[in-house]
């Protein structure tokens, strides 16, 4: 198959199913479909889906990186005692 029949299938792919061109190119590159299904995502979402994905991103992490702080404190005020 030649790179131009290749191009012209995954463009007409991607007029079918759009981001199936990039998840392609992800599996492509090795990542898992789960990884290229999260890019895909990603990349399809506008900044402001993507503020909100951050934002609740930040408060789920949050409760482990206090614990996590916590954890560093107590370490650090152990160590100058």
């Amino acid at each position: 198959m030649s790179h131009t029949t290749l191009e012209t299938l995954l463009d007409a792919m991607e007029q079918l199913a759009p981001g199936s061109k990039s998840h392609f190119y992800l599996l492509l590159a090795g990542k898992n479909s789960e990884q290229a299904d999260i890019e895909v995502f990603v990349q399809s979402i506008d900044d402001t889906q993507l503020e909100s994905l951050l934002s609740a991103i930040a408060r789920r992490v949050a409760p482990r990186t206090s614990q996590l702080n916590e954890k560093v404190f107590c370490s650090t005020q152990q160590m100058a005692v």
